[in-house]
């Protein structure tokens, strides 16, 4: 439990910072940096889809610190992270073809950019499944590598306009909210018309 918390507030944290980084860090549409990440992130997916786990991992920072979350769980370090994934996708039918979509890239610093974009898990047989994810990128020399993931499902994660729900889902104020920064760049945070909750 100490750990979900401490990683609630750590990616809260870090989307708030993301929220901000327009008032700190000029965005450019053409950055540079947003098209060696979104490289990093096509070709993470292009391994998922010939079932390739290692080359997938690659995308991540292959370290003891990496955080990975989701709804139920926190892995700290790269060897709990690859474990989990060999766990739950055992085989090229359970990983399915993965569509990763509406990535949005904001600077939070030089050397860091947050992610965050959705996922979509198609299988022939079984349930397909999709959702929302949080990233936070870390240039490492040359390269770019995924230090944070915080991947929600969404039966959890998305509440649109077509499902009724209470006002206080979509205040900035409401415990629900994981943090602002994950709702639509185009949208007050106030706004109802898609709000990503943590209920």
């Amino acid at each position: 439990m100490k750990r979900l918390v401490s990683c609630a507030i750590i990616v809260a944290a870090l989307a708030g910072c993301a929220a901000n980084s327009q008032r700190l860090l000029p965005i450019a549409k053409t950055d540079p940096r947003f098209d060696a990440c979104r490289a990093v992130l096509i070709a993470q997916a292009a391994a998922w889809n010939r079932a390739d786990l290692d080359g997938f991992a690659a995308a991540y920072w292959p370290d003891p610190r990496l955080v990975f979350a989701g709804k139920d769980h926190l892995s700290v370090g790269f060897a709990q992270m690859i474990a989990r994934y060999r766990q739950r996708y055992p085989t090229a039918e359970a990983m399915g073809k993965l569509t990763l979509s509406d990535l949005l890239f904001t600077p939070l610093d030089a050397a860091h950019l947050s992610v965050r974009g959705r996922w979509q898990l198609s299988r022939r047989k079984g349930k397909s499944v999709g959702g929302v994810f949080l990233l936070v990128m870390r240039q490492i020399a040359a390269n770019w590598k995924v230090v944070l993931d915080y991947t929600l499902a969404d039966s959890w994660s998305v509440v649109t306009t077509n499902q009724p729900r209470p006002d206080s889902l979509c205040t900035s104020s409401s415990s629900s909210w994981l943090a602002p920064a994950l709702c639509r760049t185009d949208l007050a945070c106030n706004d109802r018309s898609c709000c990503f909750v943590c209920c």
